[in-house]
């Protein structure tokens, strides 16, 4: 009896062509538009189209926030919910135009453009916090839109 020869080796030799990941894209710290986001560890503001051109902007929490939070972090867990859900307002109301296209020259805004002068314009009475608040959270703030995202630090980034 002869010895089976087994032609399917199945050991892999990889070649150039054979690899999982290959991306002409190169992403740099200052774009603004990027495929990847990592929506468990940011904050996100959903934009949605809802009639004749005009896009709502929302700010629902997960649920980590919400629900059976100890009662230490509770008031500012609720503060940074507060806070998430003015600035999704302030642009549903005062920036439908960077809304529908999401670019810097877009963006409308009365006066200097800086942290304590935007928190100024999106404060309101039952809303607590200053630009070093906004600060520690403006990094893992993201508008998503069906096909696009934007974070809020590129506005700042000027």
């Amino acid at each position: 009896m002869e010895g089976q020869i087994d032609d399917n080796d199945n050991t892999k030799t990889e070649s150039e062509g054979d690899s999982i990941h290959s991306d002409d894209t190169e992403l740099t710290s200052n774009s603004i538009i990027s495929p990847f986001l990592d929506l468990e560890n940011n904050y996100i503001i959903s934009i949605n189209k809802i009639e004749k051109g005009k896009f709502n902007c929302c700010y629902e929490p997960p649920r980590w926030m919400t629900s059976r939070v100890n009662s230490d972090y509770k008031y500012v867990l609720n503060d940074m919910v507060r806070i998430l859900s003015a600035i999704a307002e302030y642009f549903e109301r005062c920036q439908q135009s960077f809304l529908i296209d999401p670019k810097l020259a877009n963006f409308k805004f009365d006066g200097k453009l800086n942290q304590k002068n935007f928190v100024n314009k999106i404060k309101t009475e039952n809303i607590s916090f200053d630009d070093t608040d906004f600060s520690f959270l403006k990094d893992k703030i993201w508008f998503v839109w069906h096909d696009k995202i934007f974070p809020i630090k590129s506005l700042f980034n000027i």
